[in-house]
């Protein structure tokens, strides 16, 4: 009896709970992950730029401003980049949701160690400090990039975000994309779009 009952639930789970085989990016799934992966790290660069405008008189004279802006497109980049990078799918009470995963286009395999270490501490942000405020973490203060190993403007995250796109690349023409993913050209469209309405708090002064 006992063994039917084992066989039961073991059929039980590999039909409703079981994994199964996700299915990859449909072209307009891989189009709207590109289009996303794009925006974030248009963030990212923002982000970047801004903390260098530190010292600058535009920053001092607009202080409140800027410490919101700049913790904005932080939350922005990383929690996006927790969502490209998150698993393929997630139970609910509703059944299996699949999400907009990277990993649906590229397996893990593809990615360097280094790069897989990022996406870990990327998702440790995610889950400690942006999604929901770990008591313990809140309370020792350890709610900066050192106490995860993560240079939030640094080149572990720009790393990662480059080494991507090269994979994205790679397999584009399988979805019928026809643009390549040009970082260096994004780093500088969005270096002269910051310029441009940086400009209006310099002349604001």
């Amino acid at each position: 009896m006992k063994e039917k009952i084992k066989r039961w639930f073991s059929w039980l789970w590999k039909k409703f709970l079981g994994k199964k085989e996700i299915k990859k990016l449909s072209n307009e799934e891989f189009k709207l992950l590109v289009g996303t992966l794009s925006f974030t790290y248009r963030q990212f660069c923002f982000n970047k730029i801004g903390h260098k405008k530190i010292d600058d008189k535009p920053w001092e004279n607009f202080k409140d401003i800027w410490s919101h802006i700049l913790i904005s497109w932080r939350h922005y980049y990383l929690i996006n980049l927790a969502k490209i990078f998150d698993k393929k799918s997630y139970n609910t009470r509703n059944g299996k949701k699949i999400t907009l995963s990277i990993f649906r286009a590229i397996p893990k395999s593809k990615f360097s160690a280094d790069d897989k270490e990022t996406i870990k501490k990327i998702m440790r942000v995610r889950n400690e400090m942006l999604a929901h405020l770990e008591a313990e973490k809140v309370l020792q203060g350890k709610r900066n990039e050192e106490a995860y190993g993560l240079d939030f403007e640094g080149k572990q995250i720009e790393s990662l975000i480059g080494n991507t796109f090269k994979l994205l690349n790679q397999i584009r023409w399988d979805y019928g994309f026809p643009y390549e993913l040009n970082q260096r050209q994004q780093k500088n469209d969005a270096e002269k779009e910051f310029d441009k309405w940086y400009k209006v708090f310099k002349e604001a002064q």
